[in-house]
């Protein structure tokens, strides 16, 4: 496939993590083998014989800690099995010394935790228990065996429209509910969307950057991973947290019909640009015109245009009476089983008081709502109207009461808890507990203190572009978004412009201009038509200097400049030996048109600095110096935005 997505990078990174995993074991057991000769050998001249000592596994709680299974932000993600049981669990093990040291980490942490609680529906990750010692703080977690939906993408490709529907009927259901309580995710992406052994259900997981949006505000913090990020997001706006759900979804059903991301780009300067625009790849042919309706809807630049969670849900796509089947079930969960609290509903009118609460979820909601005083929520809930405080606080007063019921309906015998608890022993070992005193607050309390903040992830875009694929000289303008990147300098990066000893262009300019067009007729070609320029007009040529570590890096910012502030392009052709020929053209505000060719060169080999040469083929020269000029200020700050965003972000300016 000419166009490398992240999927597919990601995929070959999975694979070669895979490899070397196999590797790993293939040296472990070439190790344990020879052991085992040693010991034989040891044995037959001595009459001892000394048994191998054998690992025990990590015990936690009631679960025995198993493989790796995944790493996030804040830790790794664990296999669990109940040990009188065998249940399945995922454990998410967060270190105490990490917490304490990075409060980043510390307050996405007790953002999950807090927002965990309110969640309650069939296609949301549930939360069983926290458990803790003294290294550890533990979230045993429900387990799905099918995996990450990327990890399901990367193997099969894209899939089927009517596997895919299935698959984004939960997940916009489950979001719908999310949206309907003012809880928005704010970091979906194929990585937090786990699906089943049968590849038949989905759950959303990792609700580290959530965020409670209360009616008639606004978010402000940026997260998220790029890729999917909005383009409010991208530009440092404030914005509305479900919008952003909404846009996310859009660039994973993209994914899911068609293998391949809709904003791809390893230059983080360029991937921003396409965001903010919402320039993305044309959809397939292949695609059903509804499907291609939903997703152009979702993919809307501006928020306010942009579809919701229940005009998606009333799309065509998803309610067309031919493609429906099992799917209803989704659409209509059980409402008594996952009942929705809208503002609007009488049982929030009624004040909350403090007597009326246990001591836990008053401790939660001051998680929860952080950004308030405590006078601010008790005042928030005594009111007589009708709040989002007041509906955070029936969540989790259900959620108590849906433990309650659990614990009473379980056996006598320590099973796996439904609810979230933490008892430690005497010897620090905490174990599931066998009444409901103390919850997942006792963790809240411990010796360090949160804040809410929110968390970035730039996932890895190896760079993968083939020998095979250079040589295809059409295949060029694929070339400048798959280069290296370089991190942006605090001072401008296109700065010098001084006239050159380069050419003047007779009336045979033209038929040059035309042969950049054409494939030569031999080798030296290339550098027969630079030597032409040279030779011929001095004046006609302007230069810059830059920073960047090859002439692609250095065209796709010169192309993404000109395609947005001068109506230009740039283009280029691949010749033998790997030579490039840039051509472009540019307009002014005035409509004079400037058609040039470029000589990119590599001045240092030290320092990342090339130097380009703009040979003016047809047009005013005294216009074309003064749109250069115009030129170099829109690079200078098409170089610091990108630098801005990214930092702002905490985003890493260069993609490995």
């Amino acid at each position: 496939m000419p166009f490398l997505s992240y999927l597919v990078r990601r995929t070959q990174q999975h694979n070669q993590a895979k490899q070397q995993q196999q590797q790993q074991q293939q040296q472990q057991q070439q190790q344990q083998q020879q052991q085992q000769q040693q010991q034989q050998q040891q044995s037959q001249t001595k009459r001892s014989v000394t048994m191998p000592s054998i690992k025990k596994k990590k015990e936690i709680g009631d679960y025995i800690l198993g493989r790796t299974i995944g790493r996030g932000a804040s830790g790794r993600v664990k296999l669990g099995i109940h040990k009188q049981t065998g249940e399945k669990v995922a454990i998410k093990l967060i270190s105490r010394s990490q917490l304490l040291a990075s409060s980043t980490t510390s307050k996405s942490v007790q953002r999950e935790l807090a927002v965990l609680q309110l969640l309650h529906h069939p296609h949301l990750v549930d939360l069983h228990q926290v458990l803790q010692d003294t290294s550890c703080v533990y979230f045993v977690m429900e387990y799905l065996e099918g995996g990450e939906l990327f990890h399901y993408l990367a193997e099969r490709g894209r899939l089927q429209e009517s596997e895919a529907r299935m698959l984004f009927i939960q997940l916009v259901t489950a979001l719908n509910w999310c949206h309907a309580h003012h809880i928005s995710h704010r970091d979906l992406k194929p990585e937090n969307l786990l699906l089943d052994k049968d590849k038949q259900t989905l759950k959303i997981a990792d609700f580290g950057m959530a965020a409670l949006q209360p009616f008639n505000t606004l978010l402000k913090t940026s997260c998220g991973s790029p890729h999917y990020a909005s383009p409010e997001i991208v530009r440092g706006k404030r914005y509305h947290g479900p919008a952003t759900d909404v846009w996310s979804c859009g660039v994973i059903l993209y994914a899911m019909v068609t293998g391949h991301l809709p904003f791809d780009d390893e230059h983080m300067g360029r991937l921003l640009t396409k965001i903010k625009t919402g320039r993305y790849r044309s959809l397939p042919d292949y695609l059903s015109v509804d499907i291609k309706d939903l997703i152009k809807r979702m993919l809307v630049v501006d928020p306010h245009h942009r579809m919701t969670m229940p005009e998606i849900m009333a799309h065509p796509w998803l309610t067309n009476k031919s493609f429906l089947g099992t799917e209803l079930r989704f659409i209509h969960p059980n409402k008594e089983q996952f009942k929705l609290y809208p503002l609007n509903d009488p049982e929030l009118q009624k004040p909350i008081y403090t007597s009326e609460l246990e001591g836990r979820i008053w401790e939660t909601l001051k998680v929860l709502w952080r950004d308030k005083t405590e006078q601010e929520l008790l005042d928030a809930l005594s009111s007589e109207r009708t709040n989002i405080q007041k509906l955070t606080c029936k969540l989790l007063q259900e959620r108590s009461f849906r433990l309650e019921q659990q614990y009473y309906n379980t056996s006598s015998v320590s099973l796996p808890s439904r609810r979230a608890s933490v008892v430690t022993t005497e010897e620090n070992i905490p174990m599931t507990p066998p009444l409901r005193k103390e919850s997942i607050d006792s963790y809240m309390h411990d010796s360090f203190s949160f804040d809410t903040v929110s968390y970035c992830h730039l996932p890895p875009t190896p760079k993968s572009t083939s020998s095979a694929y250079l040589q295809e000289p059409h295949n060029i303008l694929s070339i400048l978004q798959q280069h290296d990147s370089i991190k942006a300098d605090a001072a401008d990066l296109f700065v010098m412009t001084k006239a050159i000893e380069s050419t003047v262009l007779n009336p045979v300019s033209k038929n040059i201009w035309k042969m950049c067009s054409k494939e030569p007729v031999e080798v030296s070609w290339w550098e027969k038509t630079c030597d032409y320029f040279k030779r011929k007009s001095p004046e006609k040529a302007i230069a810059i200097e830059c920073l960047a570590k090859h002439e692609c890096e250095v065209a796709g910012k010169l192309h993404q400049v000109l395609e947005e502030c001068f109506r230009g392009k740039l283009s280029g052709r691949m010749y033998p030996y790997e030579k490039i020929v840039w051509n472009g053209m540019m307009k002014t505000t005035t409509d004079n048109t400037f058609y040039f060719i470029c000589h990119m060169i590599k001045t240092s080999l030290i320092e990342p600095r090339m130097k380009i040469e703009f040979t003016l083929a047809e047009g005013d020269l005294y216009q074309f110096k003064s749109s250069i000029k115009d030129l170099i200020y829109c690079l200078n700050k098409y170089e610091n935005e990108s630098d801005w965003v990214t930092r702002i972000n905490g985003w890493t300016a260069e993609i490995i």
